[in-house]
């Protein structure tokens, strides 16, 4: 079938067959492009957008599709009020599943619990912020620099990402990490555009070991090496989980898994990685398929019962707002004395 591309200072010879453009050109020049019988929107998760909605306003296709692996908008929007329900959903359960995505090697990573905190709030119910600020402490960023070295050093990993919850944190990892031995650059929608570039190709040629950001690689970034990812910044938005956790999952020859290091202590995440887990083993969980690092704590008695608690109360945890839990009321047995990390 003929191809062609529409772009700045380039246009198709001829109509007939597929023409491929972004949707900013579409719509810097949506008066020239002449009738269409089908519009196929990528990243269909953005059809909500003004741009896209004035493009099919005046477009007035025939025939509208989309595809997208993240089909849950921040801002509500439902796709299917366009596009009508899904042809076919293939979700990265499916793909963990049937092979078609790198193995996960998730590995929950936390400080110590205070069994007496436990035991206090097992009496009450709590809301899933306090949870977070009384039960759980999150593991500071130097130690995480520690254990992000010997995750590399152990399991030879080639290249990674870690995300961070500000341009500043960024820049900070990226310095801890050189300070490790690693080649590390922080990158950034404030970086000019053609020294991002070259910092991608030196990342996709192997010169640089580990790239810190925010958000810039949710989305339209394929570096199939990619084999190590790190989470360092708090989000409750599936969507970005997703896409974040979706740039170590292409497969690539020598690469067995993909290990994620997530550093952010959230319940909400917790409960997240507990449901992709059920899901990527097609039943429920009697032992997680993930490995027993899915959850690793300073104090490894806390462990157990955290994956415990989490199946039975992912699916509340996961509801929208902010629901009160229940912590059972245990006599917990008495911590196992301070060690190194595990």
């Amino acid at each position: 079938m003929r191809t062609g591309h529409l772009a700045a200072g380039e246009e198709p010879g001829l109509w007939e067959g597929i023409v491929f453009a972004t949707v900013q050109t579409v719509a810097s020049r949506i008066d020239t492009i002449p009738p269409i019988g089908l519009v196929l929107v990528d990243e269909a998760h953005h059809i909500g957008a003004a741009t896209f909605q004035k493009i099919i306003d005046v477009m007035k296709p025939p025939m509208l599709a989309g595809a997208t692996a993240t089909p849950w908008r921040g801002d509500g929007f439902d796709i299917d009020s366009l596009l009508g329900p899904s042809v076919v959903q293939y979700g990265i359960a499916d793909g963990l599943k049937r092979g078609f995505l790198a193995d996960v090697d998730y590995r929950l990573c936390a400080d110590n619990i205070d069994w007496r905190t436990i035991q206090d709030l097992s009496r009450h119910k709590y809301s899933l912020s306090q949870l977070n600020r009384r039960l759980i402490i999150p593991t500071r960023d130097e130690q995480a620099v520690r254990m992000i070295r010997a995750a590399f050093d152990e399991e030879r990993r080639r290249a990674g990402i870690v995300f961070c919850p500000s341009v500043i944190h960024a820049t900070t990892i990226a310095g801890m990490l050189r300070q490790y031995g690693f080649r590390a650059e922080a990158i950034s929608g404030d970086t000019l555009s053609r020294e991002r570039e070259l910092l991608m190709a030196r990342f996709r040629a192997g010169e640089i070991d580990f790239m810190t950001s925010v958000d810039l690689f949710n989305e339209g970034v394929d570096v199939p090496d990619v084999d190590i990812i790190v989470f360092m910044r708090a989000s409750h938005s599936r969507r970005i989980f997703v896409q974040q956790l979706g740039r170590g999952l292409r497969l690539s020859p020598g690469k067995n898994n993909v290990v994620v290091l997530d550093f952010v202590t959230d319940l909400r995440r917790v409960a997240e990685v507990v449901a992709l887990d059920k899901a990527s083993q097609g039943g429920p969980v009697e032992r997680l398929g993930m490995g027993n690092r899915l959850i690793q704590f300073r104090d490894e008695s806390a462990g157990n019962f955290m994956r415990e608690w989490m199946l039975d109360q992912a699916s509340l945890v996961l509801r929208e707002g902010d629901p009160e839990l229940d912590l059972p009321h245990f006599e917990f047995p008495e911590p196992i004395p301070p060690g190194g990390v595990q």
